[in-house]
């Protein structure tokens, strides 16, 4: 995936780079990935599903489902930052 610089028009007088279709893409699933353990846990019917089939509280279940998103929301920005950094240094005007 390159990135994109072309302008586009969004007024009379904005311009902006809007982020291509597949930027879009990656950037919703990853977003979906990091939020589902916390929209699964939040939700009491799964929460109890789960915790009937692990034989826990579903208290637990929805501790653990924020715990991990919180746990994927931190390594994904981390990742996020580094990339963004590597790339920007790779950048010469």
């Amino acid at each position: 995936m390159f990135p994109k610089f072309e302008q586009t028009s969004i007024s009379r007088s904005r311009k902006a780079i809007v982020p291509s279709l597949s930027a879009f893409i990656v950037y919703s699933f990853s977003l979906l990935i990091v939020a589902l353990p916390g929209l699964l846990g939040g939700v009491p019917y799964i929460a109890d599903v789960v915790a009937g089939t692990l034989g826990i509280s579903a208290t637990l279940v929805t501790l653990g489902g924020l715990v991990l998103t919180a746990v994927f929301g931190i390594a994904v920005g981390w990742i996020a930052t580094r990339s963004a950094g590597e790339t920007i240094d790779g950048y010469r005007l």
